[in-house]
């Protein structure tokens, strides 16, 4: 997940079994199940810290905010004792203001090594919001959803101290984001009472808007046409928001 040195990382174990359930789904039932049982059970064994969560390796006790993923994929369930002690580790041990860091580099305070991630967040989002709590799933997702930069971006780091954009925004967040943007605006919408209007987009800006989506081509006055004929597309003011959302 992270590009480190090539250890048994936990996290790629229990994806693996995440994997196997889905594929079992489809083809091989018997066969990728067993499979599946078998590397959690060993990884289990292997990885499962003294307080019940998972750690990052089988030589490393700590924990990492990647570990979120496999209740979110499948590989079990969400009210597994496992899955609600690593959604507790990494609320207690990563989390700080509504933001979320991907795992402790060294004794030094969070936010001293690296800034925190806003894709941790998200899956941290996520997996409040599957184990029931709608509320702190929604006030996590709008507080790291309102941490974009002025184009509207995301970077892969926030520093929180400085309330400011780090690091990248193209690696982490075209993989990570594009696999939980529309998970994390479906279930937070919901749970808040609201529906996306236009699901083409991700959620952009310090507030969503609540007002109903402009209709194009009807009522009004007269649009006006290109040297083609066509009706031209009224042009966007502003700041964009990207989805917007109305009460349902």
């Amino acid at each position: 997940m992270w590009e480190l040195e090539d250890r048994s990382w936990t996290h790629s174990n229990l994806i693996c079994v995440a994997g196997l359930r889905r594929t079992a789904k489809f083809m091989m039932a018997n066969r990728c199940t067993a499979l599946a049982d078998a590397i959690l059970a060993e990884t289990a064994r292997t990885s499962l810290h003294p307080r019940g969560h998972w750690q990052r390796s089988i030589d490393d006790d700590s924990v990492d905010a990647s570990l979120l993923l496999p209740a979110l994929r499948g590989a079990l369930p969400a009210d597994d004792p496992r899955s609600i002690a690593t959604v507790r580790a990494v609320q207690e041990d990563l989390g700080r203001d509504g933001y979320v860091y991907r795992f402790r580099h060294d004794e030094r305070k969070l936010g001293a090594a690296e800034g925190a991630f806003l894709v941790c967040g998200f899956w941290l989002a996520l997996a409040e919001h599957q184990q029931g709590d709608a509320i702190s799933a929604a006030r996590r997702f709008e507080r790291n959803r309102a941490s974009c930069g002025p184009p509207g971006l995301f970077t892969e780091e926030y520093d929180v101290g400085s309330g400011s954009c780090a690091a990248t925004s193209r690696k982490l967040l075209c993989t990570g984001f594009a696999g939980v943007r529309g998970e994390v605006v479906a279930r937070v919408a919901v749970s808040k009472g609201m529906a996306p209007v236009n699901r083409g987009h991700f959620l952009c800006s310090a507030g969503a808007s609540s007002e109903q989506p402009r209709q194009r081509g009807t009522g009004g006055r007269g649009h006006r046409r290109g040297r083609n004929g066509r009706p031209r597309r009224p042009a966007r003011r502003g700041r964009p928001l990207g989805l917007r959302l109305r009460p349902v």
